[in-house]
Formats: C-alpha cells, structure tokens, sequence
C-alpha cells in the first residue's frame, strides 16, 4: 500500500502513523505517514479504494506504487 499515506490520513482520521522521529525527510516529508496496520479501519478503507478501482479499470491489475531498489 502507499508508503505516502499523509493525505489518506487526512481523509480518515487515525489510519496512519506518524514516523518523522524514525523517518528521514530526503525524499519527501510525505513518505513518514505510512498507513498503519494495527488499525482494522485500515483493511477496510483499503479494501474499499481497490474495490472502487477496480469498477473504474478494465484491467485485471492495478499499480498502487512502489520502485525498484
């Protein structure tokens, strides 16, 4: 799922989790908000995003992110 959850956090109070003690702020101060799977809220809210994405796209696949290392 996205590491840059800040703005899912903002739609959904307490889905995320603050780690800018922990995270470094090189790449961008939104990668320190990754959403937070102690929460059960989370799997659901999840879930429902890729439910609707998948009634939007044709396409048996979706890219939620991520690079290469």
């Amino acid at each position: 799922m996205p590491a840059h959850a800040a703005s899912w956090g903002r739609a959904f109070k307490g889905i995320v989790v603050n780690c800018s003690a922990f995270a470094s702020r090189q790449t961008t101060p939104h990668n320190i908000y990754p959403l937070d799977p102690s929460d059960p809220r989370t799997f659901a809210i999840a879930n429902e995003v890729l439910r609707q994405l998948a009634g939007v796209f044709t396409s048996q696949f979706i890219h939620i992110g991520a690079r290469a290392s």
